[in-house]
């Protein structure tokens, strides 16, 4: 559909673990489609899985789930190859000793932010991408913070006001949506909306920078570099409260 609709000509391509590369499990399946092709949704399936162990008329067999048996033999290693699994290594080791016996800091209880934040996901966007598509957004082009009505009418808040999320780490704006799934003391928004600290007040346009609440200098990972990203614990107030 899209080939026609754009006059375009379109490759597709269905990698077979680690997106290429000398370790994928078999060589990629790539179709080329133009504006004549002709694929129902189930042809297209049937390509992507030409070179499936088990063929896909056996899989559509078993509706309901099937155990095959597949007969899978680990190649020989390469001649000049010296590696081996190691098996609890000391560093991992250390490491998970460390956070057994460690709170992290994001975790510790503390009376001024009482809420902990979560990620959540969004069934129409994939990351940042489409969040400024009307067809997607459907209206809402911010990221709202979710929390249960019960703690909102606590805080004197109501759905679709503005408040001020404060973290150990910065404050942002957001606009308050109620959701009885989310616990008492939990509230919920998702990654990727927002802009730079310049463009708060933009927060109902372009949504709210959820990073800006998450510090690289704590709970982060030491090998990766990779903050904390969820659990983080955070209080809420009316916008110009804070």
């Amino acid at each position: 559909g899209l080939t026609k609709r754009m006059d375009l000509e379109l490759w597709f391509v269905n990698f077979f673990g680690g997106g290429g590369g000398k370790f994928m499990e078999s060589p990629p399946i790539v179709l080329q489609m133009t504006g004549d092709t002709e694929l129902s949704t189930e042809e297209l399936f049937e390509q992507m899985c030409a070179t499936s162990r088990i063929p896909l008329d056996e899989v559509r067999r078993h509706p309901h789930g099937a155990i095959f048996d597949v007969d899978a033999v680990v190649q020989e290693r390469d001649a000049d190859s010296t590696a081996r699994l190691d098996v609890g290594n000391g560093y991992m080791l250390a490491a998970l000793e460390t956070v057994l016996d460690e709170e992290a800091e994001g975790a510790r209880g503390d009376a001024a932010f009482p809420f902990r934040l979560i990620p959540r996901r969004h069934p129409n966007f994939m990351n940042s991408s489409g969040t400024a598509l009307a067809a997607l957004n459907r209206g809402k082009p911010y990221n709202p913070v979710y929390m249960h009505p019960d703690s909102a009418a606590e805080l004197g808040l109501r759905p679709g006001s503005s408040v001020l999320v404060t973290s150990r780490h910065d404050c942002v704006p957001a606009v308050l949506e109620a959701d009885d799934s989310v616990r008492l003391d939990v509230v919920a928004m998702h990654h990727a909306f927002g802009g730079l600290p310049d463009e708060d007040d933009e927060f109902r346009a372009h949504g709210t920078n959820v990073g800006r609440l998450v510090s690289t200098e704590v709970d982060y990972d030491p090998i990766t570099g990779l903050p904390r990203q969820g659990n983080i614990a955070v209080r809420i107030a009316p916008l110009g409260q804070g």
